[in-house]
């Protein structure tokens, strides 16, 4: 199935924008711009990357390099996979520490390891995303050695006077009207508005449960038909939720769902937040409402608001 997806990828990538950075010149130095980024470098970045490849967009995937190849991560091919697809590969540090509490050395270690691992698998690593969006005056001169740029949080827009260091972006929080208010402000503004998620999945209110699903099993829901991966562990399901990525079809309300692994049985209730669907129809806003607000990548972004 991981091999199916990326290749689907690939495939559909002459449909995707290119992976060289966008002329400067090709958009208004003060225009409106709008990024996604998903963070962690998680498997189901491969997904969003097909569905984004339809529409003609990308994103970004940062990635943790010593969590390549787990079982809810990004393999090598897949990463490459990402790259050749229009998508651009950030660095977000080894193993996922919060910079500010290391030495100067370890924090050398995180940024420069991390950007080298990737290099080895044939990618291009530009720019940086920091652990917990946490970074101080130490972790900003060490970034600035190896990398263009460095986004944290901040629930904030960039233009061209943000320091390249601090770049600033706002979560998604599984809240569709807000997040159309902020593309909205961000484009009156005339700002570039960073977005960023974690692992996209889909998640429901679970009743009637039997027994506890495992994360990484297989789920099978009748009489829909949905195959699915379950995303989360049992403390989840004592709040009575369901995580997963749907692998073939669609849940529906009112599915029993099955455990293939567990046995756990349960009876899919509403639908608290699908990731998928939402990402989507993100795009379909920014493309209907604001169709001169380029969708672009950091290394893009940089590009266009004139950062060396």
């Amino acid at each position: 199935m991981r091999v199916r997806l990326v290749l689907s990828v690939m495939v559909i990538a002459a449909f995707a924008c290119p992976t060289s950075p966008l002329p400067a010149q090709s958009v208004p130095r003060q225009a409106a711009l709008f990024t996604f980024v998903f963070d962690d470098g998680f498997f189901t970045d491969t997904l969003m990357a097909a569905e984004f490849a339809t529409q003609g967009a990308v994103a970004c995937s940062a990635v943790v390099t010593d969590w390549i190849g787990a079982p809810t991560h990004l393999s090598a091919e897949d990463i490459r996979g990402l790259q050749d697809a229009g998508w651009e590969i950030l660095s977000h540090t080894r193993t996922h520490p919060h910079l500010s509490r290391l030495s100067e050395s370890q924090i050398e270690g995180e940024l420069l390891g991390s950007k080298t691992s990737l290099e080895a698998l044939g990618v291009r690593v530009r720019n940086l995303v920091y652990p917990y969006n946490q970074a101080n005056e130490r972790v900003e001169s060490v970034a600035s050695k190896y990398y263009r740029s460095a986004r944290g949080g901040g629930r904030a827009f960039n233009t061209p006077t943000t320091r390249p260091y601090a770049l600033r972006s706002f979560p998604y929080e599984h809240d569709l009207e807000a997040t159309k208010h902020i593309i909205d402000r961000a484009c009156s503004e005339h700002a570039w508005l960073i977005l960023y998620q974690h692992r996209v999945d889909v998640a429901v209110s679970i009743q009637e449960r039997k027994g506890r699903y495992l994360a990484g099993e297989t789920l099978d829901f009748s009489p829909s038909g949905c195959i699915a991966v379950c995303q989360k562990s049992a403390w989840s399901q004592v709040l009575g939720r369901l995580h997963f990525v749907p692998q073939v079809g669609s849940a529906r309300p009112g599915d029993v769902v099955t455990g293939r692994t567990s046995g756990a049985t349960g009876k899919l209730g509403r639908v608290l937040f699908d990731d998928f669907a939402a990402n989507m129809e993100l795009l379909r806003y920014l493309r209907s409402t604001h169709p001169d607000m380029p969708i672009v990548t950091i290394d893009q972004g940089l590009n266009i608001l004139g950062f060396l």
